[in-house]
């Protein structure tokens, strides 16, 4: 009985060895495989950004700019404006209203 025993635990120590090796070379195929995924991936979303980035500052320069300079040219007049009807004097301090 106890030779059926002994040689039962050097069967399931076998296996379990067997299959710990296999686990950890599954595991290892695994971690390969997602860095090969992966890289390209992040590699991707780089030129995406790039991409990004240059789409934002073209609007930028085409629309956000001029309405900027626009906003300043109004300001500008209304300025001169009140300058002009004698609300505030060319220093800055406040005239007859």
């Amino acid at each position: 009985m106890e030779g059926t025993r002994d040689v039962a635990i050097i069967v399931l120590a076998s296996i379990n060895v067997i299959v710990l090796l296999l686990v950890a070379i599954l595991l290892l195929a695994l971690i390969f495989l997602v860095r090969k995924q992966i890289v390209p991936l992040i590699e991707s979303f780089r030129r995406s950004a790039g991409t990004l980035e240059g789409t934002v500052n073209q609007i930028s320069e085409a629309t956000v700019s001029p309405i900027a300079k626009a906003a300043g040219i109004v300001a500008a007049a209304s300025k001169f404006k009140d300058v002009f009807e004698g609300k505030i004097s060319k220093k800055g301090k406040r005239g007859k209203q």
